[in-house]
């Protein structure tokens, strides 16, 4: 995609993943709703050897939505489907606002916490060794507050599932997807995931405006498809795809709402993780 750099690349996913979740759906609150202040995602991965990494993101804006990222979209099931312009300097998106210092709590982390602050353009970022979580703990975050006023959200953790279909191949081997015949999904082990996004985007920028697919289920469906009419949104070459299991709770924070994510990258059944470039045909 034609961002500027990674930080605005992680922003745009977080905006997109989390419009891609109807409106008031959550695992631990019944009134959650679409972010419309900002998102916290914490991610959790193994590799095909067992050992685990995990990310924090964050950003808040004035203006979380569609607008603020120069974006139409639309709905196909499942899936939401995003044609951005891409604009350069920071893509179009809000200025992010400072939330003051960000302490995440809880599952396997240290008594402690892990403290984020913010840098100098108010983003979150920080990536650590070792696992974060077990299935169905908890994890929170507290904030100090700053322009955005403090508050704390906690949500419960998802497994980390094994994409059975469609077939992810090793990392060193080419993978393809048939736009025109649709794409079937199947996974197992998903105990305490609450849902399963599925995620892909135009990886070059060949495409104009950038596309965007996202896709998010019930992860008790276990079996379900995205349609060719989806899929055939994106140009066709080389696509980045990511599935991952998702919970996901929300606050209010001054009439607004902010999203904390737990996600948990999908497995292939050979234990790559599902966050890879494919080829669409």
């Amino acid at each position: 995609m034609r961002f500027a750099d990674s930080k605005t690349l992680l922003s745009f996913f977080l905006f997109l993943s989390a419009f891609a979740l109807p409106a008031c759906s959550s695992d631990d609150d019944p009134k959650s709703q679409t972010p419309e202040l900002g998102v916290i995602s914490i991610r959790s991965q193994a590799t095909a050897d067992g050992q685990f990494t995990y990310s924090i993101n964050g950003s808040f804006a004035e203006n979380f939505d569609v607008s603020s990222a120069e974006c139409t979209t639309r709905t196909e099931g499942a899936c939401t489907i995003s044609k951005c312009k891409a604009t350069g300097g920071d893509g179009g998106l809000e200025k992010y606002l400072p939330a003051g210092t960000l302490t995440v709590s809880g599952g396997l982390l240290a008594a402690s916490g892990v403290v984020l602050q913010p840098d100098a353009d108010n983003f979150y970022h920080k990536v650590e060794s070792g696992k974060a979580w077990n299935p169905g703990q908890r994890i929170s975050v507290k904030s100090s507050g700053a322009q955005v006023p403090a508050f704390e959200v906690s949500v419960s953790t998802p497994d980390t599932l094994t994409l059975e279909a469609p077939a992810v191949p090793a990392k060193d081997q080419a993978m393809s997807i048939k736009r025109s015949t649709g794409l079937e999904l199947r996974w197992s082990g998903a105990k305490e995931t609450k849902y399963v996004t599925l995620f892909t985007t135009d990886a070059t920028g060949a495409g104009n405006p950038n596309v965007s697919v996202s896709c998010t289920f019930p992860a008790n469906a276990n079996t379900t498809s995205i349609p060719a009419s989806a899929l055939n949104e994106l140009p066709a070459g080389e696509t980045y795809l990511f599935a991952s299991a998702r919970n996901q709770a929300t606050t209010l924070v001054n009439g607004k709402s902010v999203a904390l994510h737990a996600r948990a990258v999908a497995r292939s059944r050979s234990g790559e993780p599902v966050q890879r470039n494919v080829t669409l045909e």
